[in-house]
């Protein structure tokens, strides 16, 4: 260590405090970037690890034929290759005799070889795996839904066949009311194993052990013996050896471990959005410890100069700034590192038994939201922070080389400013006295120390406002569904045929069925029509005009979608009767096929947001994007309020939602206004049981359609709530990220404000000294302090607040969508302002305290070498 890193050591030491709080702003910085990193290769690890115990342990997967799968098995990158049987559609259906009922006792059968069953089989089992033709696995579930006596060891006889509906193969893995079952043959079978709760093979009630004719032309799963970063180049390398062309790669187990697709979903989105982040954290990184080694900087002038005096060079003056923050790194990066494991791991934990509970995945599985850390993670974390703190360091270190023993003595480069501008304004020294004026004359003398205050501020509150506004759009951008939907289950009804008043009549069966059941709170139609824009020669030009929507929202008719709902006639009624309208005529089909519709004047889901469209789009009609003759015409008549009714949240957010009556459809449709084949309507069902209501739901409609011996029609029973868990689940992991991203920014916010600020204090102990040596009072001294925060304040705000703004602003337009407008959250700038304030009067005051006992002299004394 030469003598020029033994004094920037010795005055690190020296300057415990100032060092302490170097480390902490270098410590901060590395840990959010540190928890970017870590959380998102933890987040590939652990979808990687739901999709292995969802969807099967493979890498790859592709059709091949009997040489092409010896090639794969035979390649030395190869672990394992597992085959699904290719089976023939009259033997891949099933129905035993016995069951309880339809719709439990059908099925289709899996049918693969021992390694394809066995990477399959994620969940738990009993017994063994199928070795022969005439093994099979059954599930659980299977033997508990029949009430069968079957175990390990039984001999069963199964009907093999085909399943149809309508004559045409059912492609449906599950029950579908009213299909058909054609046996084929009967096949004898041993049972060697009961599976459990394995989500690969949900679908399949029973698992078989496949033929080699079934095998010779079949589907190929494929494990590579090692996954890493270049496991795709490997991938597309072993399918070009087997002369395979088309093939599926297994995304997010290649994710997991770092391998990902030039044009994949990854890449195209979290990558960039981790990579803003980024960007943003190591400004703001950047941001602290500069103003760190800046003040470092300040308070070692003399002591630089001195080392100029006696022969220093600019290198080593330079040196000395590298060096320091070498070894502030030194400390920083590793506890950094170690704060932000440490962090996202609790978050993690937090976050992971959130969708353990939300059923994604099941919670006797082995899959868990862990944290991960893969050697280039933490590679790329150590290069980030070193690069930030070294990009930190280099104007510091370029001002220390230019340091001469004349200029620290004169210290001209603190002060740059000639005397006729120092004059203050006479309405500060009118309204804040003496002191006033002294606070407004301190700012402009300090130059560059009021500008490192003030920029520090200003920075401060745009990193926060703009990050908070990029979360936001996230947020609002991914919040389109899922978790407003007012509804648990629905019944969708699909007709094969031409409608009348007997179809009609059976939907209202299943309608007044569904709202006399146990546990139903309520129950009601649902069906819709989507209508979208955009494209000229749309059957809708006419009402996508500019003239149609307000300003705010003239963007919305690009990609703008109108759905228009028909709904119960009662929940019609309550609209009405919430925005004062007479429902009377919106129940009338005109001659020409009209249906009178009312129009929700807002888009957002949010009471207040209304005034999207203007009074000239009432009168306009939408029409159907398919019928170009323009015969069901469904005319805007009345425009709604957004409110606390269920109805008004059927649709996605950020579309447009339009209601009438479901009888005005039903003349139309019986009239000839329409096209009366192929018609579906879903109905709504409200309930606190949804998994109940659900296995109920499905037996009415199978004693419907047994009893009346339907064909015509099909018919799925949804369960919502389960549907949209696993997208319920995923907004929640991004709002606990992007809130958690927002809590650091105010962290680093409040750390730099009040660092800056107590420590623009401290290195003015002199100048206090010399106010205080010619009679300021103490009521006097608070008072100019208190001034020169809120100078600073104002200052700092009056440039980040446009700043702030206008980089929202550009967000909207490059990342937001034309559904989704501009605005300025007024409450949180109103927010930032008053803590703005608290945050620079508060620093200043307790800066200010610890200066009451210096004494004049000594405070004084320090000017001098």
């Amino acid at each position: 260590m030469n003598i020029v890193q033994k004094l920037t050591t010795a005055h690190l030491k020296a300057n415990v405090r100032r060092t302490v709080t170097t480390i902490l702003g270098i410590v901060i910085s590395v840990a959010m970037i540190t928890a970017v990193f870590v959380s998102v290769s933890s987040l590939f690890k652990y979808f990687g690890d739901a999709a292995i115990y969802n969807g099967g342990n493979w890498d790859a997967s592709c059709e091949v034929s009997s040489d092409q799968a010896i090639k794969l098995k035979t390649n030395n990158k190869v672990k394992r290759v597992g085959l699904e049987g290719a089976v023939d559609p009259k033997e891949s259906g099933f129905k035993i005799d016995y069951g309880l009922s339809d719709r439990s006792s059908t099925g289709t059968m899996f049918a693969a070889d021992k390694n394809c069953l066995s990477q399959m089989l994620t969940g738990e089992y009993e017994g063994s795996i199928p070795q022969t033709d005439d093994e099979i696995m059954v599930s659980g579930e299977f033997i508990s839904k029949n009430n069968l006596d079957w175990s390990i060891g039984s001999s069963v006889s199964i009907p093999v066949g085909v399943r149809t509906i309508g004559g045409e193969p059912v492609s449906s893995l599950g029950y579908i009311a009213g299909e058909e079952f054609t046996p084929s043959d009967i096949k004898e079978y041993k049972i060697v194993g009961i599976i459990k709760n394995n989500k690969p093979t949900q679908d399949y009630p029973i698992l078989r052990h496949a033929t080699s004719q079934e095998l010779k032309n079949a589907t190929a799963y494929i494990e590579l013996k090692t996954l890493n970063m270049n496991s795709r180049k490997e991938v597309k390398s072993i399918m070009n050896s087997a002369g395979v062309q088309d093939y599926n790669v297994n995304d997010d187990v290649m994710n997991a471990n770092l391998s990902f697709s030039p044009k994949g979903a990854i890449v195209e989105t979290i990558i960039p959005m981790a990579s803003v982040v980024l960007v943003i954290i190591m400004i703001a990184g950047f941001m602290l410890i500069y103003n760190a080694f800046g003040i470092s900087l300040q308070e070692r002038t003399r002591y630089l100069g001195m080392l100029a005096s006696v022969g220093a060079t600019k290198q080593q003056k330079r040196s000395s700034v590298y060096f320091e923050g070498f070894i502030l790194g030194l400390i920083g990066i590793p506890v950094g590192v170690g704060a932000g494991i440490l962090g996202i791991t609790i978050t993690l934990n937090a976050v992971g038994n959130k969708i353990l509970s939300s059923g994604l995945v099941a919670d006797n599985s082995n899959v868990s939201f862990k944290t991960s850390i893969p050697w280039p993670v933490i590679v790329g974390v150590v290069i980030l922070s070193a690069l930030t703190i070294f990009i930190s360091a280099i104007v510091p270190a370029k001002k220390a080389s230019a340091i001469t023993p004349i200029s620290a003595l004169k210290q001209s480069t603190d002060i740059k400013i000639k005397g006729r501008k120092l004059k203050s304004s006479k309405l500060i020294r009118l309204i804040f006295g003496c002191e006033g004026e002294i606070a407004d004359k301190n700012l402009k003398r300090n130059g560059k120390k009021s500008r490192v205050v003030i920029s520090s501020i200003a920075l401060s509150v745009v990193l926060f406002l703009t990050c908070n506004y990029f979360c936001s759009l996230f947020l609002q951008a991914n919040n389109t569904m899922a978790s407003d939907i007012p509804y648990q289950v629905d019944i969708y009804c699909l007709f094969k045929g031409e409608q009348d008043k007997q179809y009609f009549d059976m939907c209202d069966y299943f309608l007044n069925d569904a709202k006399s059941m146990n546990g139903v709170d309520d129950a009601y139609y649902i069906f819709n029509n989507v209508y979208q824009f955009g494209k000229k020669g749309n059957a809708n030009e006419d009402i996508a005009s500019q003239n149609n929507v307000s300003e705010k929202y003239s963007d919305f008719w690009k990609s703008g979608t109108i759905y228009v709902n028909y709904i119960s006639d009662d929940k019609f009624n309550e609209l009405c009767k919430e925005n004062g309208i007479d429902p009377a005529s919106y129940y009338e089909v005109s001659n020409s096929g009209e249906i009178n519709c009312l129009l929700m004047d807002n888009i957002s889901h949010k009471k207040g947001e209304n005034n999207v469209f203007s009074q000239n789009i009432i009168g306009k009609q939408i029409f159907s994007n398919y019928d170009q003759e323009k015969i069901c015409k469904n005319t805007v008549s009345a425009l709604i309020d957004y409110s606390s009714n269920d109805i008004c949240g059927l649709n996605p957010k950020n579309n447009a939602s339009a209601f009438a009556p479901i009888s005005a459809y039903k003349k139309a449709v019986l009239a000839g206004f329409t096209d009366k084949t192929s018609a579906s309507y879903s109905i709504a069902i409200k309930t606190e049981n949804h998994a109940e209501v659900t296995d109920a739901v499905n037996k009415s409609i199978d004693d419907y359609v047994l009893i009346n011996n339907l064909s015509n029609c099909s018919f799925a029973v949804q369960d919502v709530v389960e549907t949209f868990q696993a997208m319920s689940t995923t907004l929640f992991i991004i709002q606990v990220f992007c809130y958690g991203f927002i809590a650091l920014m105010i962290l680093i916010s409040f750390v730099n404000i009040l660092n800056t600020v107590t420590t623009g204090i401290d290195l003015r102990r002199r100048e206090f000294a010399m106010f205080k040596s010619v009679g300021i009072t103490p009521k006097g001294f608070n008072k100019m302090i208190c001034l020169e925060s809120l100078l600073y304040g104002i200052k700092a705000l009056v440039i980040s607040i446009p700043v702030s703004i206008l980089l929202s602003f550009l967000m909207n337009v490059l990342l937001g969508s034309d559904q989704i407008p501009f605005t300025v959250n007024v409450p949180l700038y109103l927010a930032v302002v008053a803590v703005v304030f608290v945050l620079v009067g508060t620093g200043m005051l307790l800066a200010v305290s610890k200066l009451k006992k210096d004494s004049i002299i000594e405070a004084l004394k320090e000017d001098i070498c």
